[in-house]
């Protein structure tokens, strides 16, 4: 059964204003206005769509939500004192005026199709219990580059600088320090580790398996942007604007998951389970995982691709079953003003919209491409144009 839910809408207050005109050595005032004449505008709503299952609720269903809640620019007090074309003085009196199109859905983007097969792929391999914490043959293979790093290093530190030396850095950084530290830092904890994995295969060894519940991480959508400019006042005749702005969104997506894992021991590789949890956790049952990061430019390649997690997700050295898998996706927009030249004091002018949504997925990698970089893979690709540039 489909049942739809419908968020009981909440209007904009409209507010007035007063035009007030130089005549002479008083002011008169020439005008009242508001936007009572105008429909209203909708500034939340939202929406609820699920698949409700009868008892006892042993899947879960289909679940959408989605929400708009746009905060109006509320206009009061006075304006500076301007004049008009023809140099006749006026001044506007606001109170509580809602500015046209602060809730316009007109200027809302739209929120794209969520990434699915790409976070069920990254769930999958999450879920691996063949995934090592420190990738030991790769770390072996990549630590012949230390030389290097530390060449590179001394000249930083020495002062020979050479116009690359700044994305050269940025990517030694990036591909080379950074992760080293990390593995460092992994293998100082190996025995917590190995304890946690010990752990988690002894529940899913259990009947009916264990409930696994974690994030997938988060990725940024594309800027929508509205201007020349998008909100305007000027209820003034050839006078200025008393408030004008470009309307900035900027979002992200990010995700989460719940299954159920399960393994059956009579399955299980030969040895103890100390042993068995610590070859996965330093992977040291060579898979194509391995192999797929050390060719190079393989991790340019997963930044639009997600070759990388399926590869994860088909490490098979302890079998496992993945049942009832549920990937929650969360997209948001927020609303932010840009030039934004003002003679009048405003409030509001935020705004946002929302969706979860929740699908359900048998455990099965996809070939998926990820729409959007992160900041942070902006910049490695930035710095390695650059670094390219300069040589």
């Amino acid at each position: 059964m489909t049942r739809t839910r419908i968020l009981k809408p909440i209007y904009t207050r409209r507010g007035t204003y007063q035009v007030f005109k130089r005549v002479g050595s008083t002011w008169v005032l020439i005008a009242n206005g508001n936007n009572n004449t105008v429909p209203p505008e909708v500034r939340v709503t939202g929406s609820c769509i699920d698949d409700l299952h009868p008892y006892p609720y042993l899947t879960d269903g289909p679940l959408t939500i989605n929400r708009k809640d746009l905060v109006p620019i509320y206009l009061n007090g006075e304006t500076r004192i301007f004049p008009n074309n023809l140099g006749v003085l006026h001044y506007v009196s606001y109170k509580g005026y809602c500015a046209s199109r602060s809730t316009n859905s007109s200027g809302v983007p739209t929120l794209p199709s969520p990434s699915n097969d790409y976070w069920i792929t990254k769930a999958l391999a999450n879920l691996n219990l063949s995934r090592p914490v420190v990738d030991l043959p790769l770390f072996i293979f990549e630590f012949k580059d230390f030389p290097r790093m530390l060449k590179g290093l001394g000249q930083v530190l020495s002062g020979k600088i050479r116009p690359d030396s700044i994305p050269n850095g940025h990517l030694a950084y990036q591909f080379g320090w950074k992760p080293l530290f990390s593995d460092l830092m992994n293998l100082l904890n190996l025995a917590d580790s190995i304890e946690d994995r010990k752990r988690l295969l002894m529940n899913a060894m259990k009947k009916g398996g264990t409930r696994v519940n974690r994030s997938l991480g988060s990725f940024d959508l594309a800027r929508a942007s509205y201007g020349d400019p998008f909100i305007w006042e000027s209820p003034v005749a050839n006078g200025p604007w008393t408030i004008a702005a470009n309307v900035n969104w900027d979002g992200y997506e990010k995700a989460w998951y719940t299954a159920r894992l399960s393994v059956n021991p009579n399955s299980l590789p030969s040895g103890n389970l100390e042993t068995i949890a610590a070859r996965a956790v330093l992977g040291l049952n060579l898979s194509a995982s391995t192999l797929w990061n050390m060719l190079p430019w393989s991790w340019l390649i997963d930044y639009f691709t997600n070759v990388g997690d399926m590869l994860n997700s088909s490490r098979g050295y302890i079998p496992f079953q993945v049942k009832r898998l549920n990937v929650m996706v969360y997209q948001e927009y927020k609303r932010s003003l840009a030039k934004l030249p003002s003679h009048i004091e405003y409030g509001g002018g935020g705004g946002k919209v929302t969706r979860k949504n929740r699908v359900q997925s048998p455990a099965i990698a996809r070939l998926a491409f990820k729409p959007f970089l992160t900041n942070g893979q902006l910049a490695n690709l930035a710095a390695l144009i650059m670094a390219r540039a300069l040589k």
